[in-house]
């Protein structure tokens, strides 16, 4: 990844990133992704004024990161640890897997939508 950032004279951009992980076994262990929704459209709420302000106290654009939640459960981590191919090695298969939650996403959703378009159900839901 780095060797491409430094291609397209991107890497300013890694010295900027910080990825922010939740692990509090308490609230997320065996945690429903309703449950990693909530919490995650919680923390946005306070994240996002503290670190996007501007310098002269403007808060600017938002991004994905305060749209979508990663959740890497036992299943998406054993998919990424164990079934996937080791980097710099392409899975074609597209084995390994995590789970991106959209924050803004609700039940109920996809009525009206053509049927042909709906994903599978996921803990049930659609």
């Amino acid at each position: 990844m780095e060797r491409a950032f430094d291609y397209y004279n991107g890497g300013d951009i890694l010295e900027k990133f910080a990825l922010t992980v939740l692990e509090d076994q308490s609230a997320f262990n065996r945690a429903s992704s309703d449950t990693i929704r909530r919490h995650f459209q919680q923390w946005s709420l306070t994240a996002y004024p503290t670190e996007q302000r501007h310098q002269d106290g403007t808060i600017i654009g938002r991004s994905p990161r305060y749209q979508y939640a990663v959740q890497v459960d036992l299943e998406a981590l054993n998919s990424v640890v164990y079934d996937a191919l080791v980097p710099p090695a392409i899975d074609t298969t597209t084995k390994g897997l995590v789970k991106l939650i959209d924050k803004s996403w609700y039940l109920g959703r996809g009525e009206g939508i053509d049927p042909h378009m709906l994903h599978e159900p996921i803990e049930g839901m659609n």
